[in-house]
């Protein structure tokens, strides 16, 4: 199957996958908002393997549940890894529950990924939370996962504002495997977004994540298109990203799943 085949059929998945969550929603339409993404990756190892290209779509759909800012967020994507070897295709589903306030927000997410080439089967769960401070977004998260492979994650960002649309952060994302005994990866990732349009929110996201790991390193470069559904009063990144769906506070992304 080729890799527009791959990624239309995955794509299908990711909408129908949201249109199914709206209706089960008792929610009325203008409670729901949502995210749906496409993004490109290259990555380049020093451990001698092969460069990888990876092509992923995702999206998801968050839910008010009316009980004093308690909110319900479905998560589904895909990403193919594409090297000279070999393809690895990766789902993702997850499903968050978790509190908003004005100052920020905290919760917990369970998901579920699974890969081919070797077949490998991760569950991970864990717990997050935001604080807001004028431009500055503070977010930290930390969990378990299990599986064919185990251990757990830990992970802080720093998040500002240039103006209200356009957004610069800075994380680091630890992830200690048991398989063996002194196997970890700690990533350090730089990203901007820019809200091209604040009447038809499409963004543009790119960044450069360092991939720290025993045996070498791996060097990410990334870029992508978002597109909010938010009905929230204001328009801008600010007030998308504040009160529309979760991205990295609830993410598991581990390179060294896949690669």
């Amino acid at each position: 199957m080729s890799h527009r085949s791959k990624l239309l059929g995955a794509a299908s998945a990711v909408v129908f996958g949201l249109v199914s969550l709206t209706a089960a929603s008792a929610q009325p339409l203008d409670g729901f908002s949502g995210m749906l993404q496409g993004d490109y990756a290259n990555i380049n190892s020093s451990r001698g393997g092969p460069d990888a290209n990876v092509y992923g779509v995702s999206g998801s759909g968050l839910f008010p549940l009316g009980w004093s800012g308690l909110n319900f967020q479905g998560d589904v994507g895909y990403h193919d890894y594409v090297t000279s070897g070999q393809n690895v295709d990766n789902f993702n589903f997850a499903g968050d529950l978790f509190w908003r306030m004005p100052q920020g927000l905290v919760g917990g997410t369970v998901g579920y990924d699974t890969l081919n080439h070797p077949d490998t089967d991760i569950t991970h769960y864990g717990g997050f939370g935001e604080y807001y401070t004028g431009p500055i977004t503070f977010a930290a998260k930390g969990g378990g996962f299990s599986g064919d492979d185990h251990g757990y994650y830990l992970g802080g960002k720093v998040q500002g504002y240039a103006t209200p649309d356009f957004a610069l952060s800075g994380s680091v994302d630890y992830y200690k495997f048991n398989r063996f005994s002194n196997f970890h990866e700690t990533d350090y990732t730089a990203q901007g977004e820019w809200l091209v349009s604040e009447t038809m929110p499409v963004s543009v996201i790119g960044g450069y994540t360092y991939s720290d790991l025993p045996a070498g390193h791996t060097s990410t470069v990334f870029a992508g298109l978002r597109f909010y559904i938010n009905p929230v009063q204001g328009d801008t990144l600010v007030d998308r990203q504040r009160n529309g769906s979760l991205d990295w506070s609830k993410s598991f992304s581990p390179t060294d799943i896949a690669f």
